[in-house]
């Protein structure tokens, strides 16, 4: 099942940030942050009643950008591991940034695109 964890952390530049990311644990939200070169300082989970988290807060124009940018990408030759990477970084919608980056973890550990799509 998947938690919204908030976080207290620090960026690359050493600035303290403050944010929240889905994760299926507290470890996974940690790994998820750490790869994005965010240091975590504090980690809580947001309990929750009933609260929909899902495609609704994704808007179409949003889906419609990746995708061509994944495609411009994809034809220019960089690997698709990097593409979404590079796209997740770049996605300011925290849900679809935390959706990609879930996408990106299952590509890099082996499974097809449209799998690692279909899961989400």
């Amino acid at each position: 099942m998947i938690s919204k964890f908030k976080y207290l952390a620090k960026d690359p530049s050493g600035k303290t940030i403050k944010g929240s990311v889905e994760a299926e644990s507290e470890i996974d939200a940690i790994v998820m942050l750490r790869r994005r070169k965010i240091t975590v300082i504090t980690l809580n989970e947001i309990k929750t009643r009933g609260q929909k988290v899902g495609r609704a807060k994704i808007k179409v124009e949003e889906i419609s950008i990746f995708c061509r940018q994944l495609s411009t990408m994809v034809d220019s030759g960089i690997p698709l591991v990097t593409c979404l990477e590079v796209l997740s970084e770049q996605t300011e919608n925290r849900i679809f940034r935390d959706i990609l980056e879930k996408i990106r973890l299952d590509v890099k550990e082996g499974s097809g695109l449209s799998d690692a799509l279909g899961r989400h």
